[in-house]
């Protein structure tokens, strides 16, 4: 079978070689890449190829909405639906994954207007699938998310050495209320809080709201060998933001692959994961102030049940099962149709 994927893995977001290492292990050849939008305007007798590829899978779409201001826009629209049109022109059936409501940092006057805009545009694609199974009630096929490439063999002799801090680990950003996480943060426990972040201004708020508190910050791209150590020696990772754009936290996928307990503010995908999946590594919150409580109680789950629980639910194999299921379905529809022609 052969599958066309958007976008290409670029080395900086780990899930998109994983998705694809995984879909090249059900298809049985290697997935091809889509071209950019400006390829596709400018070369479209090269890339407009009618029917050449028999899945489209496509990710993260819904970015090209936003301008680098952040902002909702005429021209990110009409990119958006460009490339819909390729995709629908290229690929005998298309699969839309929706990692989000809406795109990151939208202003919240605009976000319902994007929200519709791709509400409207998942009906063009034959599948959509999300990685949360709350959502399944509502159309979507249900596909795992994959876990990260963490070393884990590294780190046996320390996987039940509980450590001295609390960890925050990824894109530093507003909509992710830190702010408010270190207002409630008691001064027994410690905290570090690592990840790149592009608002220096909401970094330096965050350092002065910090004073006083044990709280360390490394605010940077950490490659993978201080990603291995700084998870390797938390006690447990803390996602205090329920963003109303977010369908699953990558933070949260992160954090488990290294067998780290989950302490997080109540979402619909991890309360469904809590409540329907029976995951024990993870603990929710309601409020800072309930979070503040939490602290103060002892981790009793060990690294190595997380990961156990981890490989059942997001490991290769059942990840694979469910995209074996998916493309299988696929194909049935395109087996219909060339017997109906």
């Amino acid at each position: 079978m052969k599958i066309l994927f958007y976008p290409e893995p670029d080395g900086a977001n780990e899930y998109t070689s994983n998705m694809v290492a995984n879909l090249e292990a059900v298809a049985g050849e290697p997935v091809h890449f889509s071209p950019n939008i400006k390829a596709i305007v400018l070369r479209p007798f090269k890339t407009f190829c009618f029917k050449k590829y028999d899945v489209a899978v496509i990710n993260w779409l819904e970015n090209n909405l936003r301008s680098e201001g952040d902002k909702l826009f005429a021209f990110g629209v009409l990119k958006f639906f460009v490339y819909i049109l390729f995709f629908k022109l290229a690929a005998r059936k298309t699969v839309y994954v929706r990692h989000n409501v809406y795109p990151h940092d939208i202003p919240s006057r605009q976000s319902k207007t994007a929200r519709k805009i791709i509400d409207f545009a998942e009906r063009l694609f034959d599948k959509k699938v999300s990685h949360s199974g709350h959502l399944v009630d509502e159309g979507y096929f249900y596909v795992p998310h994959p876990l990260y490439d963490t070393h884990t063999g590294l780190l046996t002799a320390k996987a039940d050495d509980r450590q001295d801090y609390y960890l925050v680990f990824g894109r530093i950003a507003r909509y992710k209320q830190l702010h408010k996480l270190i207002d409630n943060w008691p001064q027994s426990e410690k905290l570090l809080i690592a990840g790149p972040a592009s608002d220096s201004a909401y970094v330096e708020e965050l350092k002065t709201r910090a004073q006083g508190l044990d709280i360390e910050f490394d605010i940077r791209f950490l490659p993978n060998q201080d990603v291995d150590a700084i998870m390797s020696h938390a006690s447990a990772i803390i996602l205090s933001h329920a963003g109303d754009e977010m369908i699953v936290s990558g933070s949260f996928f992160h954090a488990i692959s290294y067998g780290l307990p989950v302490i997080a503010s109540e979402q619909a995908f991890l309360c469904w994961l809590k409540q329907d999946m029976q995951f024990s590594g993870l603990t929710l919150f309601s409020s800072m102030e309930a979070l503040a409580a939490l602290l103060k109680a002892p981790i009793t789950t060990s690294k190595q049940a997380v990961l156990n629980e981890s490989d059942r639910l997001f490991g290769e194999q059942v990840v694979q099962a469910s995209l074996t299921s998916l493309l299988n379905e696929l194909n049935r529809g395109i087996k219909l149709e060339e017997e109906l022609r």
